[in-house]
């Protein structure tokens, strides 16, 4: 009986001291493993470092396969030797293609910082340029793009999510190209007439001085109002205009200031007018009713479309932006003085710009 017991005893000891020997399996290690490869991802390795993290990745789930096949052994036999290998080496893989991420990432951050003042200088240039005249929505909008855009890249850069500062920045590159292209068409159509621009000025400057008589010249891109007399300028006055002034007018309501060949039909004073003073032309003359029916026949103006009138040179100006319905406006003080040199029946020549000799002060 003793003899049993003994060796009971003897096998449950033994046992025990197999268990208390036995390899603890490493799960903390996996725990480390992974800790370092979502920290070179979140550096950016998979862009800057991605052989270093391959084979980061490879040892980790090495390791995984190696614990799989000994927890499967007899837990007395089991050896994870190999799993801290692997996990250690991959913690070391994982270190290294995050500081070299790191490394290559500062200068990818410099560099697309750089790229970033140019664009951003691009896009505050076409904002001063493109908001000093009245383009169609499409282009304010992409315009508009462009900026929410390049502010959204600085952000990413600030937080160094370089992936997306990247994409951003292309994306408000692409933008402000739309724009600058959508500006560049309609402000080349506004300017094809400008040959016939400069045969209306300078044939109301030769008549000026064959007549010895006044001519008002108004030059829509520059909002200025020439007075000629005896072919000579003899003054000139800040104008403001309809706010969509880049173009001729083509419609009652569109707010955009007429360009044409046109006189002064009447003078109005006092009660007669609550601008201070106007000098009403004779818009729509018949060019600009033949252009009107062209238009709606072609579809270009709406059919229920009117085409207006009541266009005047007037007081009330110099408020520094253009907030008519299509009319020329001086201040007050300017108006007195023009009001004062011109008549019923003095030629005025609204053109989108002047040429440049006479543009210039003479």
């Amino acid at each position: 009986m003793v003899h049993w017991t003994l060796l009971v005893f003897l096998g449950v000891g033994t046992a025990l001291l197999l268990t208390l020997l036995a390899e603890e399996a490493p799960s903390a290690l996996f725990v480390g493993a992974d800790a370092a490869l979502r920290g070179a991802r979140r550096s950016e390795a998979e862009r800057h470092a991605p052989d270093l993290l391959v084979v980061a990745e490879d040892l980790r789930d090495a390791a995984r396969r190696e614990y799989v096949s000994e927890t499967a052994r007899f837990l007395w036999f089991r050896d994870y030797a190999g799993v801290r290998s692997c996990l250690a080496a991959s913690r070391t893989f994982a270190a290294a293609a995050a500081g070299f991420a790191s490394r290559d990432k500062g200068k990818a951050l410099q560099s697309l910082g750089e790229r970033m003042e140019v664009v951003g200088a691009e896009v505050e240039s076409a904002v001063r340029e493109i908001n000093g005249y009245p383009v169609r929505e499409s282009t304010r909008r992409a315009l508009s793009r462009s900026e929410l855009l390049y502010h959204r890249a600085v952000e990413a850069h600030r937080g160094e999510d370089l992936l997306r500062a990247a994409a951003l920045l292309g994306e408000a590159d692409r933008a402000l190209s739309d724009a600058r292209r959508g500006f560049e068409r309609e402000l080349e159509a506004a300017v094809a007439h400008a040959p016939l621009w400069a045969r209306w000025a300078r044939s109301g400057v030769q008549t000026s001085r064959a007549t010895g008589g006044a001519v008002v010249l108004v030059d829509k891109m520059r909002r200025r109002c020439h007075l000629y007399r005896g072919g000579r300028r003899v003054a000139s006055y800040a104008a403001d205009l309809g706010p969509n002034w880049l173009g001729d007018k083509e419609w009652s309501g569109d707010k955009r200031t007429p360009e044409g060949i046109y006189r002064v039909t009447d003078k109005k004073a006092g009660r007669r007018t609550k601008y201070h003073k106007a000098l009403l032309i004779n818009f729509p003359n018949e060019e600009d009713r033949r252009q009107f029916e062209a238009a709606k026949r072609s579809g270009r103006v709406p059919r229920s479309a009117r085409i207006g009138g009541l266009i005047e040179i007037h007081g009330d100006g110099g408020r520094g932006y253009d907030w008519t319905l299509g009319c020329v406006a001086l201040t007050n003080r300017d108006m007195d003085r023009l009001f004062a040199q011109v008549s019923v029946g003095t030629p005025v020549i609204i053109v989108g710009e002047l040429p440049a000799d006479l543009s210039r002060a003479n």
